[in-house]
Protein backbone atom coordinates (compact mmCIF):
# COMPACT_ATOMS: atom_id res chain seq x y z
CA UNK A 1 0.00 0.00 0.00
CA UNK A 2 1.35 3.50 -0.76
CA UNK A 3 2.40 5.76 1.76
CA UNK A 4 -0.66 8.12 2.08
CA UNK A 5 0.53 11.48 3.49
CA UNK A 6 -2.02 13.79 5.86
CA UNK A 7 -1.91 17.28 5.95
CA UNK A 8 -2.63 18.12 9.92
CA UNK A 9 -5.03 20.69 10.20
CA UNK A 10 -4.86 22.92 13.60
CA UNK A 11 -7.78 24.74 14.14
CA UNK A 12 -7.15 28.70 14.31
CA UNK A 13 -9.21 29.73 17.63
CA UNK A 14 -7.55 33.38 18.50
CA UNK A 15 -8.17 34.33 16.30
CA UNK A 16 -10.72 32.42 12.62
CA UNK A 17 -26.31 60.82 -3.02
CA UNK A 18 -29.76 61.13 -2.42
CA UNK A 19 -31.49 57.19 -2.86
CA UNK A 20 -35.31 58.74 -2.95
CA UNK A 21 -37.02 61.66 -2.36
CA UNK A 22 -37.28 60.28 1.23
CA UNK A 23 -36.42 57.35 3.16
CA UNK A 24 -38.20 55.50 6.31
CA UNK A 25 -37.09 52.69 8.91
CA UNK A 26 -39.64 50.72 9.62
CA UNK A 27 -39.43 46.62 11.05
CA UNK A 28 -41.20 43.63 10.82
CA UNK A 29 -44.53 44.30 8.32
CA UNK A 30 -43.32 47.00 6.47
CA UNK A 31 -46.89 48.54 5.74
CA UNK A 32 -48.51 52.08 5.72
CA UNK A 33 -51.97 53.45 5.94
CA UNK A 34 -53.72 52.54 2.46
CA UNK A 35 -55.90 55.28 2.73
CA UNK A 36 -53.60 58.65 4.08
CA UNK A 37 -50.65 60.36 2.97
CA UNK A 38 -48.54 62.77 4.63
CA UNK A 39 -47.95 65.81 2.77
CA UNK A 40 -45.92 68.79 3.30
CA UNK A 41 -46.49 72.24 0.89
CA UNK A 42 -43.85 74.79 0.44
CA UNK A 43 -44.08 77.59 2.30
CA UNK A 44 -45.35 80.56 -0.02
CA UNK A 45 -47.85 78.01 -1.16
CA UNK A 46 -51.31 79.82 0.03
CA UNK A 47 -54.46 77.48 1.65
CA UNK A 48 -56.36 78.39 -1.61
CA UNK A 49 -53.23 76.59 -4.07
CA UNK A 50 -53.29 73.64 -1.10
CA UNK A 51 -57.31 72.99 -1.70
CA UNK A 52 -56.76 73.10 -5.53
CA UNK A 53 -53.59 70.58 -5.13
CA UNK A 54 -55.53 67.77 -3.20
CA UNK A 55 -58.56 68.40 -4.66
CA UNK A 56 -57.14 67.53 -7.58
CA UNK A 57 -55.58 64.10 -6.23
CA UNK A 58 -59.16 63.47 -4.62
CA UNK A 59 -57.72 64.13 -1.23
CA UNK A 60 -58.99 65.51 1.71
CA UNK A 61 -57.15 67.17 5.01
CA UNK A 62 -57.62 65.37 7.90
CA UNK A 63 -55.06 66.67 11.00
CA UNK A 64 -51.95 69.04 10.58
CA UNK A 65 -48.52 67.68 12.48
CA UNK A 66 -48.22 71.66 13.28
CA UNK A 67 -45.12 72.21 14.72
CA UNK A 68 -43.18 70.60 11.03
CA UNK A 69 -45.97 72.35 8.93
CA UNK A 70 -47.17 68.66 8.08
CA UNK A 71 -50.37 67.76 7.05
CA UNK A 72 -51.88 64.11 6.92
CA UNK A 73 -54.77 64.03 3.97
CA UNK A 74 -57.29 61.56 3.14
CA UNK A 75 -57.25 59.80 -0.32
CA UNK A 76 -58.81 56.98 -2.46
CA UNK A 77 -58.83 53.60 -0.61
CA UNK A 78 -55.10 51.77 -1.96
CA UNK A 79 -54.00 54.87 -3.80
CA UNK A 80 -51.05 56.10 -1.93
CA UNK A 81 -48.20 55.80 -4.49
CA UNK A 82 -50.32 57.25 -7.36
CA UNK A 83 -51.55 60.22 -5.23
CA UNK A 84 -47.91 60.81 -4.37
CA UNK A 85 -46.84 60.62 -8.09
CA UNK A 86 -48.91 63.38 -8.62
CA UNK A 87 -48.28 65.28 -5.76
CA UNK A 88 -44.40 64.96 -6.53
CA UNK A 89 -44.94 66.64 -9.90
CA UNK A 90 -46.70 69.43 -7.71
CA UNK A 91 -44.22 73.05 -7.68
CA UNK A 92 -46.39 74.09 -4.36
CA UNK A 93 -45.36 70.32 -3.01
CA UNK A 94 -42.45 69.97 -0.90
CA UNK A 95 -42.47 66.21 -0.26
CA UNK A 96 -45.29 63.35 -0.11
CA UNK A 97 -45.04 60.22 1.69
CA UNK A 98 -47.03 57.44 3.01
CA UNK A 99 -47.97 57.06 6.61
CA UNK A 100 -46.15 54.09 7.58
CA UNK A 101 -46.50 51.93 10.18
CA UNK A 102 -43.26 50.83 12.32
CA UNK A 103 -43.48 48.40 14.59
CA UNK A 104 -41.68 47.49 18.48
CA UNK A 105 -37.97 46.68 17.72
CA UNK A 106 -37.37 42.72 19.23
CA UNK A 107 -35.00 43.31 22.40
CA UNK A 108 -34.17 39.77 24.23
CA UNK A 109 -34.46 38.72 27.85
CA UNK A 110 -31.60 37.09 27.84
CA UNK A 111 -29.58 37.50 31.20
CA UNK A 112 -26.06 38.82 29.19
CA UNK A 113 -28.04 40.45 26.19
CA UNK A 114 -26.40 44.20 27.74
CA UNK A 115 -22.32 42.61 27.01
CA UNK A 116 -23.09 40.86 23.54
CA UNK A 117 -21.95 43.88 21.56
CA UNK A 118 -21.64 42.32 17.87
CA UNK A 119 -25.35 41.62 18.00
CA UNK A 120 -26.44 45.41 18.02
CA UNK A 121 -23.39 46.48 16.10
CA UNK A 122 -24.75 44.48 12.74
CA UNK A 123 -28.54 45.57 13.76
CA UNK A 124 -30.03 42.11 14.66
CA UNK A 125 -32.38 43.56 16.55
CA UNK A 126 -34.11 45.05 13.12
CA UNK A 127 -33.58 41.76 11.44
CA UNK A 128 -35.26 39.70 14.56
CA UNK A 129 -38.06 42.04 13.66
CA UNK A 130 -38.37 40.39 10.07
CA UNK A 131 -37.49 36.81 11.07
CA UNK A 132 -36.80 34.01 13.61
CA UNK A 133 -35.31 32.07 11.39
CA UNK A 134 -36.45 28.61 12.22
CA UNK A 135 -35.97 25.02 11.11
CA UNK A 136 -35.94 25.69 7.54
CA UNK A 137 -32.38 26.54 6.99
CA UNK A 138 -30.19 24.35 9.78
CA UNK A 139 -26.76 25.41 10.28
CA UNK A 140 -24.08 22.56 10.31
CA UNK A 141 -21.26 23.57 13.02
CA UNK A 142 -18.08 21.58 11.25
CA UNK A 143 -16.24 21.87 14.42
CA UNK A 144 -14.96 20.16 17.68
CA UNK A 145 -18.70 18.99 18.38
CA UNK A 146 -21.39 20.21 20.31
CA UNK A 147 -22.19 20.24 23.45
CA UNK A 148 -26.29 19.90 23.18
CA UNK A 149 -26.19 19.57 27.09
CA UNK A 150 -25.71 23.06 27.54
CA UNK A 151 -28.76 24.83 28.78
CA UNK A 152 -28.64 27.62 26.23
CA UNK A 153 -28.49 24.62 22.99
CA UNK A 154 -30.88 22.18 24.38
CA UNK A 155 -33.27 21.17 21.83
CA UNK A 156 -31.27 23.23 19.21
CA UNK A 157 -29.30 20.21 17.65
CA UNK A 158 -30.99 18.05 15.19
CA UNK A 159 -28.63 15.81 13.73
CA UNK A 160 -25.12 14.61 15.02
CA UNK A 161 -21.68 13.38 13.02
CA UNK A 162 -18.41 12.56 14.50
CA UNK A 163 -15.57 11.81 12.07
CA UNK A 164 -12.45 11.95 14.51
CA UNK A 165 -10.94 9.03 16.62
CA UNK A 166 -12.58 10.94 19.54
CA UNK A 167 -15.88 10.18 21.25
CA UNK A 168 -18.71 12.59 19.99
CA UNK A 169 -18.07 15.44 22.34
CA UNK A 170 -16.85 18.73 22.73
CA UNK A 171 -14.02 18.62 24.69
CA UNK A 172 -12.31 21.88 23.43
CA UNK A 173 -15.38 23.94 23.67
CA UNK A 174 -14.44 25.74 20.23
CA UNK A 175 -17.39 24.26 18.72
CA UNK A 176 -19.95 24.93 21.51
CA UNK A 177 -18.72 28.55 21.41
CA UNK A 178 -19.35 28.95 17.94
CA UNK A 179 -22.67 27.19 17.76
CA UNK A 180 -23.80 29.36 20.83
CA UNK A 181 -23.50 32.39 18.45
CA UNK A 182 -25.05 30.90 15.29
CA UNK A 183 -27.85 29.36 17.67
CA UNK A 184 -28.17 29.86 21.07
CA UNK A 185 -31.72 29.72 22.13
CA UNK A 186 -32.66 33.32 22.14
CA UNK A 187 -35.21 35.56 24.32
CA UNK A 188 -35.47 32.68 27.24
CA UNK A 189 -34.06 34.68 30.14
CA UNK A 190 -30.93 32.55 30.40
CA UNK A 191 -27.15 33.42 29.36
CA UNK A 192 -27.02 34.86 25.82
CA UNK A 193 -28.85 35.79 22.26
CA UNK A 194 -28.07 34.59 19.11
CA UNK A 195 -28.33 35.76 15.93
CA UNK A 196 -29.96 32.64 14.42
CA UNK A 197 -32.46 33.19 17.27
CA UNK A 198 -34.80 30.17 16.46
CA UNK A 199 -32.40 28.28 14.27
CA UNK A 200 -31.10 24.76 14.17
CA UNK A 201 -28.13 22.94 14.55
CA UNK A 202 -26.38 20.22 13.08
CA UNK A 203 -23.33 19.08 14.85
CA UNK A 204 -20.47 17.50 12.38
CA UNK A 205 -17.27 16.68 14.42
CA UNK A 206 -14.30 17.20 12.61
CA UNK A 207 -11.45 18.60 15.09
CA UNK A 208 -10.65 16.40 18.01
CA UNK A 209 -10.73 17.23 21.60
CA UNK A 210 -7.32 19.18 21.42
CA UNK A 211 -8.82 21.21 18.34
CA UNK A 212 -7.51 19.79 15.20
CA UNK A 213 -8.34 17.32 12.58
CA UNK A 214 -7.22 15.67 8.99
CA UNK A 215 -8.25 16.95 6.31
CA UNK A 216 -9.82 13.83 5.60
CA UNK A 217 -11.90 14.51 8.23
CA UNK A 218 -13.10 17.89 7.20
CA UNK A 219 -13.57 16.64 3.65
CA UNK A 220 -16.04 13.95 4.92
CA UNK A 221 -17.64 16.11 7.06
CA UNK A 222 -18.71 18.77 5.06
CA UNK A 223 -19.67 16.22 2.69
CA UNK A 224 -22.03 14.54 5.05
CA UNK A 225 -23.37 17.88 6.01
CA UNK A 226 -24.42 18.53 2.77
CA UNK A 227 -26.25 15.33 2.16
CA UNK A 228 -27.80 15.95 5.66
CA UNK A 229 -30.20 18.51 5.17
CA UNK A 230 -27.70 21.51 6.26
CA UNK A 231 -28.72 24.47 4.10
CA UNK A 232 -25.32 26.63 5.53
CA UNK A 233 -22.30 25.10 6.67
CA UNK A 234 -19.80 27.02 8.96
CA UNK A 235 -16.54 26.36 9.27
CA UNK A 236 -14.56 28.33 12.00
CA UNK A 237 -11.20 26.48 10.89
CA UNK A 238 -8.37 26.56 8.58
CA UNK A 239 -5.27 25.19 6.99
CA UNK A 240 -2.48 26.67 4.89
CA UNK A 241 -2.33 23.70 2.84
CA UNK A 242 -3.93 23.38 0.16
CA UNK A 243 -6.25 20.53 -1.19
CA UNK A 244 -8.13 19.30 -3.87
CA UNK A 245 -9.86 17.06 -1.98
CA UNK A 246 -11.38 19.68 0.18
CA UNK A 247 -11.95 21.96 -2.37
CA UNK A 248 -14.10 19.48 -4.11
CA UNK A 249 -15.87 18.59 -1.24
CA UNK A 250 -16.45 22.44 -0.78
CA UNK A 251 -17.90 22.33 -4.33
CA UNK A 252 -20.12 19.66 -3.72
CA UNK A 253 -21.57 21.32 -1.32
CA UNK A 254 -22.08 24.30 -2.74
CA UNK A 255 -23.36 22.18 -5.76
CA UNK A 256 -26.59 21.00 -3.40
CA UNK A 257 -27.51 24.59 -2.78
CA UNK A 258 -25.28 24.95 0.71
CA UNK A 259 -24.15 28.62 1.56
CA UNK A 260 -20.36 27.27 2.73
CA UNK A 261 -18.72 30.24 5.53
CA UNK A 262 -15.43 30.09 6.42
CA UNK A 263 -12.86 31.47 8.46
CA UNK A 264 -10.23 33.59 6.71
CA UNK A 265 -7.74 32.97 9.58
CA UNK A 266 -5.71 34.13 12.45
CA UNK A 267 -2.31 35.98 11.08
CA UNK A 268 -2.51 39.30 10.73
CA UNK A 269 -1.32 38.74 6.76
CA UNK A 270 -3.09 38.04 3.64
CA UNK A 271 -1.73 34.57 3.15
CA UNK A 272 -4.47 32.34 2.11
CA UNK A 273 -6.15 30.16 4.26
CA UNK A 274 -8.08 26.98 3.39
CA UNK A 275 -11.03 26.20 2.75
CA UNK A 276 -11.85 30.19 3.38
CA UNK A 277 -9.81 30.81 -0.08
CA UNK A 278 -11.89 28.50 -2.09
CA UNK A 279 -14.00 30.58 -4.24
CA UNK A 280 -17.46 28.69 -3.02
CA UNK A 281 -16.68 29.78 0.62
CA UNK A 282 -17.59 32.96 1.78
CA UNK A 283 -14.30 33.91 4.13
CA UNK A 284 -14.64 36.17 6.82
CA UNK A 285 -12.32 38.43 8.73
CA UNK A 286 -12.72 39.70 12.29
CA UNK A 287 -13.58 43.91 13.49
CA UNK A 288 -13.59 44.95 16.72
CA UNK A 289 -16.26 47.38 18.28
CA UNK A 290 -15.51 50.02 16.99
CA UNK A 291 -15.35 48.25 13.55
CA UNK A 292 -11.47 48.59 13.02
CA UNK A 293 -10.00 45.05 11.80
CA UNK A 294 -9.38 43.12 14.45
CA UNK A 295 -5.82 42.77 15.12
CA UNK A 296 -5.34 39.17 14.36
CA UNK A 297 -7.14 38.99 11.56
CA UNK A 298 -6.74 37.81 8.26
CA UNK A 299 -7.20 39.78 5.28
CA UNK A 300 -7.14 40.17 1.67
CA UNK A 301 -8.93 40.77 -1.48
CA UNK A 302 -9.74 36.72 -1.41
CA UNK A 303 -11.52 38.11 1.86
CA UNK A 304 -15.17 39.09 1.42
CA UNK A 305 -16.97 40.23 4.34
CA UNK A 306 -16.51 41.09 8.07
CA UNK A 307 -18.22 40.41 11.35
CA UNK A 308 -17.60 40.88 15.13
CA UNK A 309 -15.09 38.83 16.08
CA UNK A 310 -13.09 40.21 19.71
CA UNK A 311 -14.69 39.55 23.09
CA UNK A 312 -17.33 37.72 21.47
CA UNK A 313 -19.85 35.78 24.53
CA UNK A 314 -21.05 32.69 23.68
CA UNK A 315 -21.64 29.14 25.74
CA UNK A 316 -18.63 27.56 26.48
CA UNK A 317 -18.56 24.07 28.58
CA UNK A 318 -21.90 23.96 30.39
CA UNK A 319 -21.30 28.22 30.97
CA UNK A 320 -19.85 30.83 29.58
CA UNK A 321 -16.70 32.01 27.77
CA UNK A 322 -15.26 35.51 25.99
CA UNK A 323 -13.06 34.39 22.55
CA UNK A 324 -11.96 35.92 19.92
CA UNK A 325 -11.26 35.12 16.66
CA UNK A 326 -12.09 34.45 13.19
CA UNK A 327 -13.50 31.68 14.64
CA UNK A 328 -16.18 33.78 16.48
CA UNK A 329 -16.95 35.82 13.50
CA UNK A 330 -17.25 33.37 10.69
CA UNK A 331 -20.70 32.31 12.75
CA UNK A 332 -22.20 35.45 12.71
CA UNK A 333 -22.27 34.77 8.85
CA UNK A 334 -23.88 31.91 9.15
CA UNK A 335 -26.27 33.02 11.06
CA UNK A 336 -27.59 35.66 8.37
CA UNK A 337 -26.83 32.89 5.76
CA UNK A 338 -30.07 30.83 7.53
CA UNK A 339 -31.86 34.16 8.48
CA UNK A 340 -31.71 35.22 4.47
CA UNK A 341 -33.01 31.73 3.69
CA UNK A 342 -35.73 31.77 5.98
CA UNK A 343 -36.54 34.74 5.01
CA UNK A 344 -36.58 34.57 1.10
CA UNK A 345 -37.50 30.19 0.83
CA UNK A 346 -37.19 30.81 -3.07
CA UNK A 347 -33.43 31.95 -2.40
CA UNK A 348 -30.50 30.08 -4.05
CA UNK A 349 -27.39 29.80 -1.96
CA UNK A 350 -26.14 32.38 -4.66
CA UNK A 351 -28.68 34.64 -3.83
CA UNK A 352 -28.07 34.57 -0.44
CA UNK A 353 -24.77 34.71 -0.91
CA UNK A 354 -25.19 37.42 -2.93
CA UNK A 355 -27.67 39.59 -0.46
CA UNK A 356 -25.16 39.70 2.52
CA UNK A 357 -22.41 40.52 0.46
CA UNK A 358 -24.16 43.38 -1.60
CA UNK A 359 -26.02 44.74 2.16
CA UNK A 360 -22.66 44.63 4.04
CA UNK A 361 -21.84 48.00 5.52
CA UNK A 362 -18.80 49.54 3.74
CA UNK A 363 -16.89 50.53 6.99
CA UNK A 364 -13.40 51.72 6.75
CA UNK A 365 -10.67 49.85 4.74
CA UNK A 366 -13.21 48.07 3.13
CA UNK A 367 -11.97 47.37 -0.32
CA UNK A 368 -8.45 46.52 1.19
CA UNK A 369 -8.81 44.10 3.80
CA UNK A 370 -12.32 42.58 3.20
CA UNK A 371 -14.08 42.87 -0.20
CA UNK A 372 -17.77 44.25 0.68
CA UNK A 373 -17.75 45.37 4.35
CA UNK A 374 -18.76 44.38 7.69
CA UNK A 375 -22.15 42.41 7.77
CA UNK A 376 -25.55 44.11 8.40
CA UNK A 377 -28.22 42.05 9.49
CA UNK A 378 -30.67 44.77 8.92
CA UNK A 379 -30.21 45.26 5.41
CA UNK A 380 -29.68 41.91 4.15
CA UNK A 381 -33.13 41.16 6.03
CA UNK A 382 -34.99 43.94 4.32
CA UNK A 383 -36.03 45.61 7.32
CA UNK A 384 -35.06 49.06 5.76
CA UNK A 385 -37.79 50.49 3.36
CA UNK A 386 -37.09 52.97 0.41
CA UNK A 387 -40.23 54.62 -1.05
CA UNK A 388 -40.77 56.80 -4.05
CA UNK A 389 -38.30 56.50 -7.46
CA UNK A 390 -34.35 56.25 -6.43
CA UNK A 391 -32.46 58.06 -8.32
CA UNK A 392 -29.34 55.78 -10.01
CA UNK A 393 -27.14 54.87 -7.04
CA UNK A 394 -23.22 53.60 -7.50
CA UNK A 395 -22.77 50.05 -7.99
CA UNK A 396 -20.37 48.19 -5.61
CA UNK A 397 -17.81 46.38 -7.75
CA UNK A 398 -15.62 44.15 -5.38
CA UNK A 399 -11.56 44.37 -5.87
CA UNK A 400 -9.88 41.70 -7.99
CA UNK A 401 -9.38 38.41 -6.56
CA UNK A 402 -5.38 38.59 -6.64
CA UNK A 403 -4.06 34.92 -5.62
CA UNK A 404 -1.69 34.74 -3.47
CA UNK A 405 0.65 31.76 -3.12
CA UNK A 406 -0.15 29.31 -0.09
CA UNK A 407 2.63 27.98 2.48
CA UNK A 408 2.33 24.48 2.26
CA UNK A 409 3.19 24.26 5.82
CA UNK A 410 0.20 23.48 8.40
CA UNK A 411 -0.08 26.47 10.40
CA UNK A 412 -0.28 26.13 14.13
CA UNK A 413 -1.75 28.70 16.79
CA UNK A 414 -2.75 28.93 20.61
CA UNK A 415 -5.45 28.86 22.25
CA UNK A 416 -7.53 32.53 22.18
CA UNK A 417 -7.17 34.75 24.74
CA UNK A 418 -10.36 36.06 26.10
CA UNK A 419 -11.14 39.65 26.48
CA UNK A 420 -13.91 41.13 28.57
CA UNK A 421 -16.58 43.35 27.61
CA UNK A 422 -18.65 45.28 30.15
CA UNK A 423 -21.87 44.46 31.94
CA UNK A 424 -23.89 47.68 32.79
CA UNK A 425 -25.66 47.82 36.09
CA UNK A 426 -24.86 46.02 39.12
CA UNK A 427 -22.47 44.00 37.66
CA UNK A 428 -18.64 44.38 38.48
CA UNK A 429 -16.35 45.59 41.35
CA UNK A 430 -16.47 49.01 43.46
CA UNK A 431 -13.32 51.06 43.70
CA UNK A 432 -11.69 53.54 45.54
CA UNK A 433 -8.68 55.47 43.62
CA UNK A 434 -6.40 57.39 45.79
CA UNK A 435 -3.44 59.92 44.93
CA UNK A 436 -1.02 58.34 47.09
CA UNK A 437 0.17 54.99 47.19
CA UNK A 438 -0.51 54.13 50.89
CA UNK A 439 -4.50 54.72 50.18
CA UNK A 440 -4.14 58.52 51.22
CA UNK A 441 -5.10 61.64 49.99
CA UNK A 442 -7.47 62.40 47.25
CA UNK A 443 -9.86 59.33 46.00
CA UNK A 444 -12.05 58.66 43.11
CA UNK A 445 -14.78 56.04 43.50
CA UNK A 446 -16.78 54.46 40.81
CA UNK A 447 -17.75 50.60 39.29
CA UNK A 448 -15.17 48.96 37.10
CA UNK A 449 -16.72 45.82 35.43
CA UNK A 450 -13.47 44.16 35.16
CA UNK A 451 -9.88 44.40 36.07
CA UNK A 452 -7.89 44.82 32.80
CA UNK A 453 -6.21 48.09 32.80
CA UNK A 454 -2.91 49.88 31.37
CA UNK A 455 -2.54 52.94 32.46
CA UNK A 456 0.73 53.34 31.13
CA UNK A 457 2.26 56.75 32.59
CA UNK A 458 -1.36 58.10 33.03
CA UNK A 459 -3.81 57.52 35.79
CA UNK A 460 -7.26 56.20 36.46
CA UNK A 461 -9.08 59.77 36.66
CA UNK A 462 -7.69 63.17 35.76
CA UNK A 463 -8.05 63.90 39.60
CA UNK A 464 -5.21 61.39 40.80
CA UNK A 465 -1.98 61.97 39.98
CA UNK A 466 -0.17 60.19 37.31
CA UNK A 467 1.91 57.30 38.17
CA UNK A 468 1.57 56.98 42.39
CA UNK A 469 -1.31 56.05 42.88
CA UNK A 470 -3.07 52.99 44.57
CA UNK A 471 -6.50 51.42 44.10
CA UNK A 472 -8.69 49.07 46.03
CA UNK A 473 -11.52 46.66 44.47
CA UNK A 474 -14.04 45.15 46.42
CA UNK A 475 -17.00 43.24 45.40
CA UNK A 476 -18.16 39.54 45.15
CA UNK A 477 -17.45 36.39 42.48
CA UNK A 478 -19.62 34.18 41.18
CA UNK A 479 -18.07 31.12 40.20
CA UNK A 480 -19.89 28.86 37.47
CA UNK A 481 -18.07 25.28 38.39
CA UNK A 482 -17.45 23.70 41.37
CA UNK A 483 -14.16 23.79 40.80
CA UNK A 484 -10.25 24.80 41.72
CA UNK A 485 -9.64 28.08 40.45
CA UNK A 486 -6.47 29.99 39.92
CA UNK A 487 -6.16 33.43 40.07
CA UNK A 488 -3.43 35.41 38.02
CA UNK A 489 -2.74 39.16 39.20
CA UNK A 490 -1.01 41.06 36.65
CA UNK A 491 0.55 44.55 38.02
CA UNK A 492 3.24 47.03 37.80
CA UNK A 493 3.80 47.64 40.73
CA UNK A 494 2.61 45.57 43.98
CA UNK A 495 -0.51 43.80 44.55
CA UNK A 496 -2.63 41.73 47.11
CA UNK A 497 -5.61 39.75 46.74
CA UNK A 498 -8.45 37.89 48.81
CA UNK A 499 -11.00 35.56 48.01
CA UNK A 500 -13.00 34.41 50.35
CA UNK A 501 -11.39 36.33 52.98
CA UNK A 502 -8.20 34.06 52.41
CA UNK A 503 -5.52 36.03 50.89
CA UNK A 504 -4.20 34.27 47.82
CA UNK A 505 -1.91 36.46 46.01
CA UNK A 506 0.45 38.70 47.96
CA UNK A 507 3.38 40.60 46.00
CA UNK A 508 3.32 43.90 47.47
CA UNK A 509 6.80 45.09 45.57
CA UNK A 510 8.04 47.77 43.43
CA UNK A 511 8.16 45.89 40.38
CA UNK A 512 8.17 45.96 36.23
CA UNK A 513 5.26 43.86 35.01
CA UNK A 514 4.90 40.81 37.09
CA UNK A 515 2.29 38.42 37.11
CA UNK A 516 1.27 36.37 40.31
CA UNK A 517 -1.06 33.44 41.00
CA UNK A 518 -3.27 31.55 43.70
CA UNK A 519 -5.51 28.76 43.85
CA UNK A 520 -8.81 28.42 45.35
CA UNK A 521 -11.99 26.11 45.56
CA UNK A 522 -15.12 27.41 44.56
CA UNK A 523 -18.24 25.68 44.32
CA UNK A 524 -20.74 27.09 41.39
CA UNK A 525 -23.69 29.32 42.14
CA UNK A 526 -22.22 30.70 45.80
CA UNK A 527 -21.09 34.30 45.94
CA UNK A 528 -17.35 34.97 47.14
CA UNK A 529 -16.15 38.17 48.66
CA UNK A 530 -13.13 39.00 46.68
CA UNK A 531 -10.96 42.51 47.50
CA UNK A 532 -7.73 43.05 45.53
CA UNK A 533 -5.26 45.88 46.36
CA UNK A 534 -3.05 47.69 44.23
CA UNK A 535 -0.20 50.30 44.53
CA UNK A 536 1.74 52.03 41.20
CA UNK A 537 5.28 53.84 41.94
CA UNK A 538 6.21 55.93 39.29
CA UNK A 539 6.63 53.55 36.66
CA UNK A 540 4.35 51.81 34.08
CA UNK A 541 0.60 51.51 35.44
CA UNK A 542 -0.36 47.76 34.65
CA UNK A 543 -3.62 45.85 36.45
CA UNK A 544 -5.32 43.06 35.18
CA UNK A 545 -6.83 40.11 36.67
CA UNK A 546 -7.62 37.01 35.48
CA UNK A 547 -8.90 33.30 36.21
CA UNK A 548 -9.23 29.87 34.74
CA UNK A 549 -10.57 26.16 36.05
CA UNK A 550 -10.22 23.36 34.73
CA UNK A 551 -13.56 24.56 32.59
CA UNK A 552 -12.78 27.92 32.26
CA UNK A 553 -10.06 29.05 29.81
CA UNK A 554 -7.64 31.35 31.26
CA UNK A 555 -9.17 34.67 30.72
CA UNK A 556 -9.66 38.42 32.36
CA UNK A 557 -12.84 37.51 34.78
CA UNK A 558 -15.81 38.83 32.82
CA UNK A 559 -17.59 41.39 34.30
CA UNK A 560 -20.83 39.24 34.72
CA UNK A 561 -18.77 37.12 37.05
CA UNK A 562 -18.67 40.45 39.65
CA UNK A 563 -21.21 41.92 41.78
CA UNK A 564 -21.46 44.62 44.07
CA UNK A 565 -22.70 42.34 46.63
Amino acid sequence: MGRRVLVLLFLLLILTGVLSSFKIFAQEKQEFAPDAVLVRFEDNATEAEKDESLSFVGARREKRLNKIKVERIKVPFNKVKETIDKLGKNRKVKYAEPDFVATKTVIPNDTYYSSQWGLPKIKAEGGWDKTHGGDYAPVAIVDTGIDDSHPDLSGKVIKRANFTSDPDVDGDGHGTHVAGIVAATTNNSLGVASLGYDTKLISVKVLDNTGSGYYSWITNGVIWAADNGAKVINLSLGGSSDSQALKDAVSYAWGKGVVIVAAAGNSNNSKALYPAYYTNSIAVAATDSFDNKASFSSYGSWVDVAAPGVSILSTYKGGYAYLSGTSMATPFVSALSSLVFANNPSFTNQDVRNKIETTAERIAKTGIYWTYGRIDACVALDCVILVATPTPTLTLTPTPFATPTPTLIPSVTSTPTPSPSPVPGTNGLAVIYYDKIDFTGKSVSRIDPTINFNWGSGSPDSSIGSNTFSARWIGKILPQFNEVYTFYATTDDGVRLWVNNQLIVDNWNNQSVTEKSGTIDLLAGQKYDIKMEYFENRRNAVAELRFSSSSTPKQIIPSFSFSLN
